[in-house]
């Protein structure tokens, strides 16, 4: 079982604000190449899928669509991780620059047959 602790990959600049408001444990795919179904690049837009990893640890699992997510995501301030994660290490790991595209994050709700905008970022 995943410890309620929250943290970024590779820092601390961003800590993650209120956890025990949160869903316990987001997943976010990450950079790849070639592009797949979850992670993509496409002319300086990346679209990413996030989905909560334990829907019944989440405190918003009686909310729809994207306020599965946001309704419960302890502080605004904690969206920023999950674009963060989404162009991980600017894309350099897949041997991509990501540093200026902006992110669309999908959320893939829980029953896993739907994808819903959850976060668009500059």
């Amino acid at each position: 079982m995943f410890p309620l602790l929250a943290w970024e990959y590779g820092g601390n600049d961003h800590a993650w604000r209120h956890p025990e408001t949160s869903a316990l444990a987001y997943c976010v795919y990450s950079p790849v190449k070639p592009s797949t179904a979850h992670w993509k690049y496409v002319r300086g837009r990346v679209t990413a899928d996030v989905y909560v990893l334990f829907p019944a640890k989440n405190p918003c699992r009686a909310k729809r669509n994207a306020d599965q997510v946001v309704g419960c995501l302890g502080a605004r301030s904690n969206a920023e991780i999950l674009v963060d994660i989404a162009s991980l290490h600017d894309g350099h790991d897949a041997r991509l620059e990501l540093s200026q595209a902006s992110t669309d994050l999908m959320l893939i709700l829980p029953d896993r047959h739907a994808k819903v905008p959850l976060i668009h970022s500059y």
